[in-house]
């Protein structure tokens, strides 16, 4: 539904998906992905957001593309101080992070070029 774009029905999808005995942690970080970019996309108010990414945040505590979600939401919130925090948490989880395997795909790295040009104009004077 989201390549529909019927946002209401992905998000709506997206909650049920996590109603599986066993969802697959792959998976389930793709739905995650999905969930925030629909609301997002809706216009959700961004305090459903903010909880959608906190619980992608505590299901893939070493992905910093939902550190950087955060960040993101806080921009989007004009909250640049909290903003750059988790820009930085973000940054440093990925430093971390470099060279190690891991099964779910972490797509922070195609991100970078879109930080740069959307937070760092916004962030430096």
């Amino acid at each position: 539904y989201y390549g529909l774009q019927d946002y209401d029905k992905a998000i709506e999808y997206a909650e049920k998906s996590f109603l599986q005995e066993t969802p697959n942690k792959e998976q389930m970080s793709t739905v995650y992905r999905r969930w925030i970019d629909a609301l997002r996309h809706g216009r959700k108010k961004p305090e459903e957001s903010m909880r959608v990414i906190d619980k992608a945040i505590d299901a893939f505590p070493g992905l910093p593309e939902f550190v950087f979600n955060k960040a993101e939401q806080y921009q989007m919130m004009s909250d640049y101080v909290a903003a750059e925090k988790y820009i930085r948490q973000a940054l440093d989880l990925h430093e971390k992070n470099q060279g190690q395997t891991e099964i779910v795909k972490n797509s922070f790295l195609g991100m970078l070029p879109y930080l740069y040009y959307k937070f760092l104009r916004d962030l430096l004077p």
